[in-house]
């Protein structure tokens, strides 16, 4: 089990803010939450499609693994008017990566998180992801927003050299907590981000974390454009969106074409059990749920560069709980 990381609440101002540096490090409650490990298209007809989804499922009472013990029953597919079977489905244990990474996390910075982390909790969950962080793997933190209160923008670092002071980059961390506003910038902040990486060279894998709670991305940068430059790179793009607020399209097809794992938060609880296992699930060995799916649609042709932003809903059998609704992003190749 990894040492947790975290803070306490200062209290008397209107949100509350936490101490990076308070040593007893017991995150808030994690609640149950299920992660995209890779979605992939197979083949299609002109009346229906067939795709393939992993899926990495976290237990709010466990720490350190994944679960195991669901089965076929207890996953659910819909999202679109049609018919949705399940072709096969079993467990897959993925080995440890073999190379050491390095990181760039960006939080986006943009608008206000009044309403989907009003007391910063955001702040003691990615402490402790950085906390994990442990060489030979090393990160650098950096944030987003274009005509907010960042000194840089659309992207704006801690450093920019690749390392593993946890404690440094929570002070940054902490003043980012007074800093939020503008508008959202997330893929021209990540373009950028993908020139720090390039700085790195050798057996290293280069990897891109985003956490993203605004809408509306006002980049100059298309996606598209983002991917390729990430491919072209083998850059892979993690994305944890937070809230209702985020284009689960784009950022599900930013990590599904990068090689990046993407989850869509809709609590604080969910978020908070995400980067207490990120690093693990970064770096160390999973268990996915891997799922064949034939989607027929009720109306219209399946054809070259159609898309469809398909949801998984878990029903645990054991704890009586659902999980976060899971978005797989499938589009057949133009």
């Amino acid at each position: 089990m990894r040492t947790k990381a975290f803070g306490f609440l200062l209290l008397g101002s209107a949100a509350c803010v936490i101490d990076p540096h308070y040593e007893d490090k017991v995150l808030p409650y994690g609640g149950d939450a299920a992660l995209v490990e890779s979605s992939t298209y197979i083949t299609h007809t002109s009346s229906e499609m067939i795709f393939e989804t992993s899926v990495v499922v976290l237990n709010s009472f466990y720490e350190g693994f994944d679960n195991e013990y669901l089965g076929a029953d207890d996953f659910q597919i819909g999202g679109y008017e049609g018919t949705y079977s399940v072709e096969a489905f079993n467990g897959v244990h993925l080995e440890r990566p073999a190379t050491a990474s390095s990181i760039v996390f960006l939080i986006d910075q943009s608008g206000t998180y009044e309403n989907v982390d009003p007391y910063n909790t955001r702040l003691q969950a990615i402490s402790k992801f950085f906390h994990d962080i442990v060489p030979p793997n090393t990160f650098i933190m950096g944030a987003s927003a274009r005509q907010g209160t960042l000194t840089t923008e659309p992207l704006e670092v801690s450093s920019t050299v690749f390392a593993n002071d946890w404690r440094a980059n929570g002070d940054y961390l902490f003043d980012l907590s007074h800093r939020t506003g503008g508008e959202n910038a997330m893929a021209d902040a990540a373009d950028e981000a993908v020139d720090l990486l390039l700085q790195k060279t050798g057996p290293v894998r280069k990897e891109m974390v985003l956490l993203v709670h605004g809408s509306q991305d006002n980049s100059i940068t298309p996606y598209e454009d983002l991917i390729a430059k990430a491919r072209a790179n083998s850059i892979a793009i993690h994305v944890v969106a937070l809230g209702e607020e985020p284009d689960l399209n784009d950022l599900g097809m930013l990590s599904r074409e990068t090689g990046g794992l993407f989850v869509a938060c809709s609590t604080v609880k969910q978020m908070v059990k995400v980067f207490s296992e990120l690093e693990r699930l970064m770096n160390g060995a999973l268990y996915v749920y891997k799922l064949r799916v034939r989607f027929k649609p009720s109306q219209g042709l399946v054809e070259p560069g159609s898309g469809w932003l398909h949801h998984i809903e878990i029903n645990d059998p054991y704890g009586e709980t659902f999980y976060n609704s899971i978005p797989v992003n499938i589009m057949i190749p133009s």
